[in-house]
């Protein structure tokens, strides 16, 4: 599942994972949005990669989702085919209850329970406005050519005059 969130002003796609300890963000999230990130000597493993240095961690970083607010610590690593992952720290902390059957996830803050509707590959991507952003991940490319689809990729950006 995905959901979109605000950081600093900006919309970012984030991947909720509760298979992730912690949450990740992309490197180039760091520099968009010129967040402070303390130096970090960690090294993570991910599934099907080599172990990698941690870039740094950006500590209390001020999120939304719709009405819901919060602050999440974020290790900065190079991600390739996601922004940002919501992992079980996020999820425990801030005692989120993830429900696919309604196709969100609900944050209890107990001074106010706020449900954020969450999106997958099959449903689309974030709405931006009339707008809708599709996403489409490197591995559901590459799973594609493996198996001998033809496979096309083209991006097309609309510019506003």
């Amino acid at each position: 599942m995905y959901v979109s969130l605000m950081i600093q002003g900006q919309q970012v796609a984030a991947m909720v994972d509760t298979g992730a300890t912690h949450s990740f963000q992309a490197e180039w999230i760091v520099h968009w949005l010129d967040l402070k990130v303390d130096k970090h000597t960690s090294r993570i493993k991910a599934v099907n990669s080599q172990a990698q240095a941690v870039t740094g961690m950006a500590h209390s970083v001020k999120i939304s989702m719709g009405d819901w607010e919060g602050k999440i610590d974020l290790v900065v690593v190079p991600l390739d085919d996601f922004d940002l992952i919501l992992g079980s720290e996020f999820l425990i902390c801030e005692k989120v209850i993830i429900m696919p059957h309604l196709g969100g996830l609900l944050a209890t803050n107990e001074q106010k329970p706020y449900f954020v509707v969450g999106y997958n590959a099959t449903t689309g991507g974030i709405d931006k406005g009339k707008k809708r952003v599709e996403t489409l991940s490197a591995l559901q490319v590459a799973r594609g050519l493996k198996k001998g689809h033809l496979t096309y990729l083209a991006f097309l950006m609309e510019v506003e005059s």
